[in-house]
């Protein structure tokens, strides 16, 4: 995801650079991340994956509290025979073994549908982003998640950030502009 950001971002920065030739420099940062998740479309999209998910996620917790309540004798000191001590140690490290595997496919392919939610809604969000800033003058807008650690040295903090005003653009499209296209 962060690569795909990235990627918008520089198509963004370079889209301004004809600006930049032109003179003058207007700079502002936008929260990428923080603007896809705050479009109707992300918050939409986003709620459902979150339901489609919950019920897979209940179950990995309740099988953790089942793994627990199995190791229990185990982590009491509880008086267990060695032969059945050991038939429990395999027992419990079979599970835990299953249900870490469980968990992290989970967490892939969640990661994943959140990856698609956000590349669905940025391809929409970037020409919005590309029109905000010719409008308003900008010659690079960098993406406010890298900062202060990213490219960017120094930005005036709030007044740099047009984060908000792209997703109010974005939100005041026509439905069918934002709708998701067929097969997406």
């Amino acid at each position: 995801m962060k690569a795909l950001i990235s990627l918008v971002a520089l198509s963004t920065v370079a889209g301004f650079a004809q600006t930049a030739a032109t003179g003058g420099s207007k700079v502002a940062m936008i929260d990428i991340k923080r603007a896809v998740l705050a479009t109707e479309d992300g918050k939409r999209d986003m709620e459902a994956l979150k339901q489609k998910f919950e019920p897979r996620q209940a179950e990995v917790q309740r099988q953790a509290k089942d793994l627990q309540e199995l190791a229990k004798p185990l982590a009491e000191g509880s008086k267990i025979a060695d032969d059945a001590r050991a038939t429990l140690l395999k027992t419990v490290e079979q599970k835990r073994l299953a249900l870490q595997h469980t968990a992290e496919d989970l967490q892939a392919e969640m990661r994943s549908e959140q990856n698609e939610i956000v590349s669905r809604v940025l391809k929409k969000l970037v020409p919005i982003i590309d029109k905000y800033g010719r409008e308003n003058g900008y010659t690079m807008i960098f993406d406010a998640q890298f900062w202060p650690a990213g490219p960017v040295l120094w930005a005036s903090g709030p007044a740099a950030d047009i984060t908000n005003a792209i997703v109010s653009a974005y939100n005041a499209l026509p439905a069918t502009q934002t709708a998701p296209t067929p097969g997406q």
